[in-house]
């Protein structure tokens, strides 16, 4: 699970300017079950990191904004896939490595911005996405009046997670 790191102006290009091998992210995707997507931010956006993978298996794409550490999607993907399900809406996550649990969203249409390249691979936008939020150094959420920034300016894209209902992972994908 590698990491690509573009800048916050390039998730803003249109899809033909897109500088990302579809090849490349094929083979990472067979050999590791997912690729990481990390952008950087600058003064008006956050960075962010985000998977290309898990739509695969039938369970959603993982967005993290204002962090690009890829142990945390790398460990929500390899705790996802043992599971064989998504995260619950709301879910308390906890990690060895963060003194507090993450939180999982469910996400509205908005995350597609964030996760253009996945849109780009798979040639649709209705793949599924989970935000996954870190909480300020106090244990509290973006939402929160008490949340320090800039935790507590990292948007919530919360929504309808738009997976099938009936959708049934692909276990033997999973399994990787």
């Amino acid at each position: 699970m590698t990491t690509e790191l573009k800048s916050a102006n390039q998730a803003e290009h249109t899809k033909s300017q897109a500088i990302f091998s579809h090849e490349k992210t094929a083979e990472l995707i067979r050999r590791f079950g997912w690729q990481l997507c990390a952008v950087s931010g600058d003064i008006n956006h956050f960075p962010f990191i985000y998977t290309i993978g898990n739509t695969e298996c039938g369970i959603p794409e993982l967005l993290a904004i204002d962090c690009i550490n890829p142990h945390v999607l790398n460990s929500l993907c390899t705790l996802m896939r043992k599971r064989r399900a998504p995260f619950w809406d709301g879910e308390l996550i906890e990690l060895e490595y963060y003194k507090y649990p993450v939180k999982a969203f469910n996400t509205n249409y908005d995350a597609v911005r964030y996760t253009w390249q996945v849109e780009d691979y798979y040639g649709c936008d209705t793949y599924a996405v989970q935000q996954i939020v870190i909480p300020d150094s106090f244990g509290r959420y973006p939402g929160d009046p008490q949340c320090e920034a800039p935790s507590c300016l990292v948007p919530i894209l919360k929504g309808k997670c738009r997976f099938r209902e009936d959708a049934q992972p692909d276990f033997a994908r999973i399994e990787k």
